[in-house]
């Protein structure tokens, strides 16, 4: 489903309606807000893992749309998921890749401010610069 994008929004709302046929709801669908964190996750655990959320959702919720919050769909779990569901296990490797994504994270929130980072970070400030610079991270601020 990663590289099919497209098909993601049709596949939900077909398993949306079977789903809420089976159950007896009358759901019409999903918010906007749903859509797009449809859209945006990025399926380690593909078709099957999409069915799970459908369903999961349909029988929890208790309106007429699915929303966001009900799809349940959390990055922060995606990124270790994607890393111990057998696309590599080579530790090195996943560390990294963690690493540069919490730096990009810290980097986003504090707006490249070196200190907020470091805090947020629990790291020293020069350990941040060297993190910016081995992860190739915009300019910075103090």
């Amino acid at each position: 489903m990663r590289e099919r994008k497209e098909d993601i929004l049709v596949l939900a709302k077909y398993f949306l309606n079977r789903y809420a046929r089976e159950t007896g709801k009358d759901i019409k669908g999903f918010t906007p807000e749903a859509e797009e964190s449809l859209l945006n996750y990025p399926w380690p655990g593909n078709v099957r893992e999409l069915i799970n959320v459908i369903r999961k959702a349909v029988v929890l919720t208790e309106n007429i749309y699915i929303s966001e919050k009900e799809l349940n769909l959390r990055r922060e779990d995606v990124d270790t998921a994607y890393c111990l569901n057998g696309h590599s296990l080579n530790l090195k490797e996943n560390i990294e890749k963690v690493e540069r994504e919490l730096v990009r994270r810290a980097f986003i929130k504090t707006g490249g401010n070196i200190t907020k980072m470091a805090k947020l970070l629990g790291i020293s400030r020069p350990k941040v610069y060297t993190l910016i610079e081995k992860h190739r991270m915009g300019e910075v601020s103090d």
